[in-house]
């Protein structure tokens, strides 16, 4: 057991790193390129408890193209710091010889986020969620199912519309997953809709 987590945290270590440029991007565009400020937003205005994202994603896999459905709900303990769950599914085929693989994936991972919440309309962010997975693979007429240890790592940006709604341009990460004893990471881009909710403080 204490093999297989070091392994684990080698893979993330691996997948932290390489993500890093990324997220990096991501964190200082907004700063250079929001100059205005969002007349909406104010210093004693509070921000509203609780978020929940949903929107498309695209994960790609082992060299294959998955796509399917992403959902977070976000409950924001102070201005920039939150706990988040993220769930998400996604699908895809492909023909191996003359066989055609059907693969499912599901998520559920759950850890801090972080948003550098600003006077501008936008906001950059960063998490790092921690979980499992479940995998179907159809391979002809037989499938095999795993479940096993997952990860997100990586970072977005929102955009805000209202008080209520903002739009998630590009969120970022590097899924890592561990089936049957090997791990793998593939990056992972989705976007979508925020809505935020609950009495402002």
């Amino acid at each position: 057991m204490f093999i297989e987590l070091r392994s684990n945290m080698r893979h993330l270590s691996k997948a932290a790193l390489l993500w890093v440029p990324v997220l990096t991007v991501l964190i200082l565009a907004p700063s250079v390129v929001a100059q205005q400020p969002d007349p909406k937003k104010s210093e004693s205005e509070g921000e509203r408890p609780f978020e929940i994202f949903g929107g498309y994603s695209y994960l790609r896999d082992d060299g294959h193209n998955l796509n399917g459905w992403t959902g977070t709900l976000i409950v924001n303990v102070n201005k920039w710091f939150a706990i988040a769950a993220d769930f998400d599914g996604h699908y895809g085929s492909h023909s191996e010889g003359l066989e055609v693989v059907r693969v499912r994936e599901h998520g559920f991972t759950f850890g801090p986020h972080v948003a550098l919440q600003n006077r501008s309309r936008i906001t950059p962010f960063a998490f790092g969620l921690f979980g499992g997975a479940h995998e179907n693979v159809k391979v002809g007429e037989v499938t095999e199912t795993a479940t096993g240890f997952a990860a997100n790592l990586g970072g977005g940006v929102d955009v805000s519309v209202n008080e209520t709604w903002s739009v998630r341009l590009i969120q970022v990460d590097a899924s890592y997953t561990r089936f049957h004893g090997e791990g793998k990471t593939a990056p992972r881009f989705s976007t979508g809709l925020v809505f935020h909710f609950g009495k402002p403080r």
